[in-house]
């Protein structure tokens, strides 16, 4: 069977784009990554060069003087011969960009303004104030004097934080109205279009011609070479930055932007058209069903589809507002990588570098069933004490050489692990006769010793199976590795789950849910089932039972919750549970009457840690109760992996003062090298013996030897299911210490038990009476 990786899921690439829009838009939103863009716009500007096409010049100022009056006389001398000099060059317009001061020069002020007045057809003054609303720090507007009938342009600018201008608009509100920006008068028309224009800085400035009003001063104009025609701009209010220029006056900015009207750039791309732009790409390319391949090639298209046009833009002197749609994809990017970071680190074992139980989930088809495929959980015995003998590169090793076994015959067939003692995966049952039996012979493969660093290692595995195609995969997961644990090497080493899907009770699905609120709500109570001493005839102990009554199927066998509990990790909640009741019925009997020792069941399983020693602990230390009459009464003790393990966790309750007792001894495993590993202090007979004594002379026989083993290695002996008085009286013959059965008593309330040792009826007619 070959296990193709199932492609990601559109909605996933959906989702990532989404969070991706949503957060470029509260960015955008923000101006938040306007910082980009002015890095991207300088960038630009250092990639290509454009000559200047018209006839702009630009004119410095440089007055002196060490007072107000006399700078103002300097600069007016200067303006003046500036004037008369494009006069006679014949200008088209000329744009004095300074404000004009009345100085203590009457007569140069005078020719000024007659000058002024003069040419008032082709000159303006300029006002730097900021717009309407912004406060202005220094009062910018020429007197009076000189700017009667005189136009005035506005010069302002908007500079960034770095003193870069990157747009200027065609008017300003001033003064209660729009008043033109100073660049729409020195385009070629002199009314642009645009409201809005962004000065190409790929403009060479140095090409622009420029004049200093001192050489005008001297006289030698001519040889100046001033060109006929021109537009004008002279001095300037501020100096401003110009990328890959350095710092220049403002005034050529503004017949930068008129030379970039004029060259039909400039436009401005703002931010919302190129996320749309990029957006609706990167969703065709998300939503489209093709390969993963072309996917990715798709997104390798975008990306350069978006440098491409950075550089065209740039070319063209277009500035568009990249940075968004850069952020977009960075963005959608970046959830997309640690997507497949998270897919990769959580789909494959880092141990032993096969793919896990989340892969299988998503290979064999996650939420949906997976028609006429069987699950088989392999669990591989005593993993833990091998691991501790190997480095890590061996243990990778050993793992690689079971699945390797366990994919024998099954070509392109894929192993996962899950990390701990369980491998898993697919087979379709339709092409095995007897699959159990194919099982059973790939078992035999893989169970096979293993050489690891010239050492070899024994394999101990169980094979669980579910072969139900109406369920998903993740209950089949679930119900195979159940089967694994369930399995025994020794007599049945593959569980079938199928094969006992007759009995639902199992496998109910909707008792889950039950078994949580009656847990959440504490509604699974105990009972107690007496013990009684089998020579003096009264009541020396009790078994605790777990009880559950669901109000929709009644009393629910302790057999089937249990496991239940098991099954989604709430075992070790409903022991605490049940030992606390327990406790609390100790309690009240050692009030009420004398409290006879008391017998909890664990199971086996619950060993493979201390954690089970803490739990009890817990429960115990706050109670004014002797230790010494509490036994724990281990059963499922085939489930033991590690007898150091189980023999610490013992020894550390033992310590508390409590006792051991093995349930259900003399079958499946809990044997003779169950109770030789483990300090017990009590066997209980299974009922299989008790209940043949009288039919059975092998009964006799090995219960007998029962008996006889547990007096000798000085433990308690307990016979179980007593179920008729003959069966009393063959095991009093035979000198068994303590025998429960329903015959005796069955499970009673901690409160009757009370009244039941506070009676005066425990001899052996009240004891049939009980039963």
């Amino acid at each position: 069977m070959k296990t193709r990786t199932r492609p990601l899921f559109a909605s996933e690439r959906l989702q990532h784009a989404a969070i991706a829009l949503v957060l470029v838009l509260m960015m955008a939103s923000l101006r938040f990554l306007a910082p980009i863009d002015m890095t991207i716009w300088s960038l630009q500007t250092k990639m290509f060069e454009k000559p200047v096409a018209s006839d702009l010049v630009y004119v410095d100022l440089q007055p002196r003087g060490d007072t107000d009056p006399e700078i103002a006389a300097s600069l007016n001398r200067q303006i003046l011969a500036t004037l008369q000099a494009f006069e006679r060059a014949d200008a088209q317009l000329i744009a004095v960009n300074v404000p004009l001061r009345r100085s203590n020069s009457p007569d140069v002020d005078r020719e000024l303004r007659n000058e002024l007045s003069r040419n008032r057809e082709r000159v303006f003054l300029t006002l730097n104030e900021s717009p309407e609303g912004l406060p202005s720090a220094v009062e910018t507007r020429s007197d009076a004097y000189f700017e009667n009938e005189i136009p005035v342009l506005s010069n302002y600018l908007e500079a960034d934080f770095m003193d870069f201008v990157w747009a200027v608009e065609s008017s300003v509100d001033q003064n209660g109205g729009r008043l033109p920006s100073l660049w729409t008068r020195l385009t070629k028309s002199g009314s642009p279009s645009r409201k809005i224009i962004a000065p190409d800085y790929t403009i060479r400035v140095n090409d622009i011609a420029r004049f200093d009003s001192a050489q005008l001063m001297a006289g030698n104009a001519a040889e100046l070479k001033i060109p006929s025609g021109a537009k004008v701009v002279i001095g300037s209010q501020r100096d401003l930055r110009i990328p890959a220029f350095g710092i220049a006056p403002s005034g050529l900015i503004h017949i930068l932007a008129a030379e970039t009207y004029n060259q039909s750039s400039g436009t401005i791309i703002h931010w919302h058209v190129l996320v749309i732009a990029i957006f609706s790409l990167l969703l065709v390319s998300v939503i489209s069903r093709v390969r993963a391949l072309r996917r990715k090639q798709a997104y390798g298209a975008i990306v350069i589809i978006t440098l491409v046009a950075i550089v065209v833009t740039g070319n063209v002197g277009f500035r568009a507002e990249f940075s968004d749609s850069v952020a977009l994809l960075a963005i959608y990017g970046g959830l997309r990588a640690l997507a497949r970071y998270k897919r990769r680190h959580l789909l494959i074992e880092p141990r032993s570098n096969l793919p896990n139980f989340v892969a299988l989930h998503r290979d064999l088809g996650g939420d949906a069933v997976a028609p006429q495929l069987a699950i088989i959980v392999a669990k591989v015995a005593r993993l833990d004490s091998v691991f501790t003998t190997l480095s890590p590169s061996e243990q990778q090793r050993y793992l690689r050489q079971i699945a390797d076994r366990l994919a024998f015959g099954q070509s392109g067939s894929t192993i996962y692990y899950d990390g701990g003692k369980y491998f898993a995966f697919g087979l379709k049952a339709a092409q095995f006769e007897d699959l159990e039996a194919h099982l059973r012979g790939l078992r035999a493969i893989a169970t096979q010793s293993v050489e690891v660093g010239a050492r070899l290692f024994d394999v101990s595995m169980t094979l669980g199976v579910d072969q139900d195609v109406d369920r998903i995969v993740s209950n089949r997961l679930s119900s195979a590795i159940a089967g694994a644990d369930r399995a025994r090497e020794a007599y049945r080493p593959v569980f079938m789950i199928s094969d006992f899907q007759s009995d639902g009770e199992d496998w109910d699905h909707s008792l889950q849910t039950r078994l949580e609120q009656a847990l959440s709500h504490d509604r699974i109570d105990i009972a107690l089932q007496p013990q009684f001493d089998l020579k003096s005839g009264t009541i020396v102990a009790a078994e605790s039972l777990a009880r559950w009554f669901d109000n929709e199927q009644g009393q629910i066998p302790p057999e089937r919750f249990i496991g239940q509990c098991e099954r989604v990790g709430r075992l070790d909640e409903l022991t605490e549970r049940i030992l606390s009741k327990t406790l609390d019925a100790v309690e009240a009997m050692a009030v009420n009457a004398r409290a006879p020792e008391v017998s909890i069941n664990i199971s086996a399983i619950q060993l493979a840690d201390e954690a089970i020693a803490d739990l009890i602990e817990r429960q115990l230390v706050p109670r004014a109760i002797d230790p010494s009459g509490i036994t724990i009464e281990l059963t499922e003790t085939a489930r033991i992996d590690n007898f150091d393990v189980a023999r610490r966790t013992i020894d550390r309750i033992k310590q508390l003062g409590l006792r051991f007792s093995i349930d259900d001894f003399g079958i499946e495993t809990a044997n003779l090298q169950t109770i030789y590993e483990l300090p017990f202090d009590e066997i209980k007979i299974d009922r299989l013996f008790i209940g043949g004594l009288r039919q059975s002379s092998k009964a006799r026989a090995i219960t007998a030897s029962l008996i006889s083993l547990a007096r000798d290695a000085g433990m308690i002996s307990v016979a179980e299911g007593i179920e008729d008085n003959a069966t009393l009286e063959l095991l009093k013959k035979l000198g068994c210490d303590r025998a429960q059965g329903y015959f005796l008593s069955r499970p009673i309330p901690p409160k009757d038990l009370i009244k039941l040792l506070k009676s005066k009826g425990e001899g052996a007619d009240g004891r049939r009476q009980l039963g």
